[in-house]
């Protein structure tokens, strides 16, 4: 999703797309091991529902949430580059 949102922009060279990618893509596999550690974790705390809750409601929005402002971020990256 988020690479799809880097390559929507148009009129921006592709070294800067790969760079907005490799900055941008390990900071949501590291949020994406945190969601996954603390959804087991609240499952053996608190149960199978929370561990649920969590994963699919929280966290998914949570990361969205953070694939966002990873783009917003980036534009303003490359608009300030200009």
């Amino acid at each position: 999703f988020f690479s799809a949102l880097v390559f929507a922009v148009p009129a921006v060279k592709n070294k800067k797309r790969f760079y907005g990618i490799a900055a941008g893509l390990p900071v949501i596999w590291v949020a994406n091991l945190f969601r996954i550690f603390s959804a087991v974790l609240a499952g053996l705390a608190y149960g199978p529902e929370t561990a649920s809750f969590l994963h699919d409601f929280l966290w998914q929005f949570g990361l969205i949430s953070l694939v966002l402002g990873l783009w917003f971020a980036w534009l303003r990256w490359f608009s300030l580059k200009v």
